[in-house]
C-alpha cells in the first residue's frame, strides 16, 4: 500500500499484455485502482506495427496514453521513425493519434528511389531535427509536423518517381503538411533559409 493505494510491483522479465499491446520491462510498478503503470529498464512495447524502446516509461491505460523518457526510439512502420529524450504518444482505437518529442527531436522517413529509368533502387533517407517536435496522425498516415526551435529538414524530391534532388530547410519553426504519408507543404519561420540541391544527373 502507498498512500492508501494498493501497488503490485513486478520484478525480472517483466510483460504485460493488452488487446492490442504487449510491453516488457525490467521493473514495474503496477497502480490498481488507477490502472497506472511506471516501467523501469529496458523497456520495450510492441503495438501492432509500431515498436517503442526507452529507459523508463509511465502508462495510463484508462487514458491509452504514455510518457516515455531516455534514449527513445520509436518506430512508426518499416520505413519512419522518431527519437529522442522525452516523448508523449497518445492512441486512439488502438492507433497513434499524437506524439510529442520535448528534447532532441529527431524524424527520419526512409526511401527506395531509383535516379535513372533504368537504374537500381537506392536508399535515401528524409530527416527532420528540432529541440521539440510534435506529430498528428489520421487513421495510419501522418497528417501534421511542428519543429520548434532550431528546426531543420533534409528531403528528398520525387518527380515521376525519380529522385529530382535534395531540398534542405531550417528555421525557429517549421510546419509540414502531409497527405498519405507524403510531404505536400513546407512552411519555415523566424530565420527561413532554404536550397534546393538537383540531382546530378
Amino acid at each position: 500500500m502507498i498512500n492508501g493505494q494498493e501497488v503490485r510491483r513486478l520484478t525480472e522479465n517483466v510483460r504485460f499484455v493488452k488487446t492490442d499491446k504487449v510491453i516488457l520491462t525490467d521493473n514495474a510498478s503496477q497502480y490498481l485502482k488507477e490502472d497506472v503503470l511506471h516501467l523501469n529498464g529496458n523497456t520495450i512495447m510492441i503495438s501492432g506495427p509500431d515498436t517503442l524502446t526507452c529507459d523508463s516509461m509511465v502508462y495510463w491505460s484508462n487514458l491509452d496514453s504514455i510518457f516515455a523518457k531516455g534514449d527513445i526510439r520509436f518506430v512508426h512502420g518499416p520505413n519512419r521513425g522518431m527519437f529522442g529524450d522525452e516523448m508523449e504518444i497518445q492512441y486512439e482505437d488502438s492507433l497513434v493519434k499524437m506524439i510529442r518529442v520535448l528534447k532532441n527531436a529527431f524524424a527520419y522517413n526512409d526511401l527506395n528511389l531509383r535516379i535513372n529509368k533504368d537504374g537500381p533502387y537506392l536508399h535515401f533517407r528524409d530527416e527532420m531535427t528540432s529541440r521539440e517536435m510534435i506529430a498528428y496522425f489520421e487513421g495510419e498516415y501522418i497528417s501534421h509536423l511542428k519543429l520548434m526551435n532550431m528546426a531543420s529538414t533534409l528531403y528528398h524530391v520525387v518527380d515521376d518517381s525519380l529522385l529530382a534532388g535534395e531540398n534542405d530547410s531550417s528555421g525557429d519553426t517549421i510546419r509540414i503538411d502531409f497527405h498519405e504519408g507524403a510531404i505536400k507543404r513546407i512552411q519555415v519561420q523566424g530565420g527561413a533559409l532554404g536550397e534546393f540541391n538537383p540531382e546530378v544527373n
